[in-house]
């Protein structure tokens, strides 16, 4: 995922010379604070919805082959793996919409600063 918004972020970056570079980094801080906030609400969700003392239906993993079907019916702490895996899509999707607002930021912020150019040469 930080390939993928450090792609995005800097294409954005290098083709507008109107943004300044405190604009650039507080998008990227919004894209940072935004992925490690929805990660941390993925640690909260993990912990209170996959609890070892309640019961739960036997989860059926798909078949994915003989030797990783053994290991994952095999498993000694199934919720441990089920919390990682809510902690690992949260954390995908901290990143998403994070990308979504920094991109939103910088166009928003390019498009007041394309403004005040305008006028500037208009007078």
């Amino acid at each position: 995922m930080g390939l993928i918004i450090g792609v995005i972020l800097g294409t954005v970056w290098i083709w507008n010379d109107i943004l300044t570079i405190r604009d650039r980094f507080k998008a990227l801080g919004t894209v940072l604070i935004t992925t490690i906030t929805l990660g941390i609400i993925g640690i909260l969700v993990a912990y209170i919805q996959w609890q070892p003392e309640r019961y739960y239906e036997a989860v059926n993993f798909p078949s994915y082959g003989e030797i990783i079907d053994d290991s994952l019916q095999n498993m000694t702490n199934s919720h441990a793996f089920l919390r990682a895996g809510t902690v690992h899509n949260f954390s995908y999707l901290g990143g998403i919409v994070g990308l979504f607002i920094g991109v939103f930021q910088l166009w928003k912020k390019y498009r007041s600063n394309l403004k005040l150019t305008k006028q500037k040469h208009t007078t």
